[in-house]
């Protein structure tokens, strides 16, 4: 009997450290919504590198501190708030596959890395173009997309799509 009771301790115990886990990479993860409500999903919208996570469907506002004339500390807010230091992004599934939309309100042109998340779970990287001051970028692509991965934005003499 004492070897059945101590079974059913550590299996309080598992059972307990499991149900807390969930609860607790929530709080990490609210952390990192700035303005905006936490997804139901658990996923930041910020990952653990600061790159920008949108997912299909999505559409909010990231907002930029400049430091010593670079665009830095991005933050997710929603739509209809201040725009001015911050780039508009909406990502959707149109009929010929995807689209990303960026709508820049900062005060110079920039450019950004793209990575995303295909139907067979690779990250791959994707080509992006500059997006002018003032200016919308149309990204598209004719496959299915989990989430796009932006990171690195920073101001840019203009330039190609790379």
């Amino acid at each position: 009997m004492k070897g059945f009771r101590r079974l059913d301790r550590v299996i309080l115990f598992a059972l307990a450290a499991v149900s807390l886990t969930p609860a607790a990479a929530q709080a990490d993860s609210s952390q990192q919504c700035g303005g905006m409500p936490c997804r139901s999903n658990g996923v930041p919208y910020l990952n653990e590198k600061g790159a920008i996570v949108i997912y299909p469907g999505e559409h909010f506002v990231i907002t930029f501190e400049t430091e010593n004339g670079k665009i830095a500390n991005a933050v997710p807010n929603p739509v209809g708030g201040q725009l001015s230091n911050a780039v508009e992004v909406r990502f959707e599934e149109i009929d010929s596959g995807m689209m990303l939309t960026l709508e820049s309100h900062l005060p110079g042109d920039i450019k950004y890395d793209a990575s995303m998340k295909v139907p067979d779970d690779r990250l791959v990287y994707t080509s992006s173009c500059p997006v002018g001051a003032g200016l919308s970028a149309f990204e598209t692509w004719p496959h299915p997309i989990k989430f796009l991965k932006l990171s690195n934005f920073r101001y840019s003499t203009g330039g190609a799509c790379e």
